[in-house]
């Protein structure tokens, strides 16, 4: 049997971490560490729904993380999945180190505090079965957008992805709607002026000509030339332009 002196060093990471990330940190191949956890027969980690892990499974992860001597501070974790399991159970990474009895190093981030104190509510089938989108069911319960579709399409159910867009506002300014630019519009009632350009484009309205633009339409239009025009030019400029614009084209 090979020797393998990096085995003890990561064995309490097999099982935790994935195979992957275990050979990195010794530099072999993913298929030695799999290997070696297949015979020491320890279950590889599976599952990446942040509900079915759990608090307790989360704490695990962060404990065996501070064995390999990384730095308790979050902007030096490589693990996306990780950070969000512990945004998901304890509202920040910080949160989640003092759960593991563990020392962060720094203070918590302004959006962990904010994050922490809003109580999620569970992702629960009524939930699902829901008029809300995924994207509204991750800001009410945390769980990932993702992983609602998931659960949605192994349930069989079939949902519009879209969020009901609010246009309260519309009835007030819907005479205004291509007579006033989109940007007063948005001044007045407070949103961004992509919405307005949006909300008039579905009402099938043409926006709004302003000085600028008329100017520009003005200068940009095409404009007949008579003989008078040419022979104030220069003679050769009038017969490139007779030449382009003013003879009739051949046909084909």
């Amino acid at each position: 049997m090979p020797s393998r002196p990096w085995l003890p060093r990561v064995r309490p990471l097999l099982g935790v971490l994935t195979d992957a990330e275990v050979a990195s940190r010794v530099g072999v191949s993913t298929w030695i560490v799999r290997g070696e956890r297949a015979r020491l027969g320890i279950k590889g980690r599976t599952g990446r729904d942040l509900d079915d892990i759990g608090a307790e499974e989360t704490v695990r992860r962060v404990r065996a993380r501070s064995k390999t001597g990384e730095p308790m501070r979050q902007g030096q974790v490589r693990n996306a999945h990780l950070l969000a399991l512990c945004r998901r159970h304890f509202g920040g990474w910080y949160q989640a180190v003092v759960a593991a009895g563990l020392k962060p190093a720094g203070k918590p981030r302004v959006e962990e505090v904010a994050r922490a104190i809003p109580n999620k509510r569970p992702l629960t089938p009524a939930l699902l079965r829901g008029p809300k989108a995924a994207a509204e069911l991750e800001w009410v319960t945390g769980v990932s957008r993702r992983a609602i579709r998931q659960r949605r399409a192994a349930l069989g159910i079939v949902r519009s992805e879209r969020a009901n867009v609010d246009r309260s506002w519309l009835p007030s300014v819907r005479a205004q709607l291509g007579s006033v630019p989109d940007t007063e519009i948005a001044r007045r009632v407070g949103i961004s002026p992509s919405t307005i350009a949006l909300a008039r484009a579905e009402l099938g309205i043409p926006r709004a000509v302003t000085k600028s633009r008329a100017a520009s339409e003005v200068r940009d239009r095409p404009r007949k030339i008579s003989k008078r025009d040419l022979a104030k030019l220069n003679p050769v400029d009038a017969r490139i332009i007779e030449a382009r614009y003013l003879r009739p084209r051949p046909r084909r």
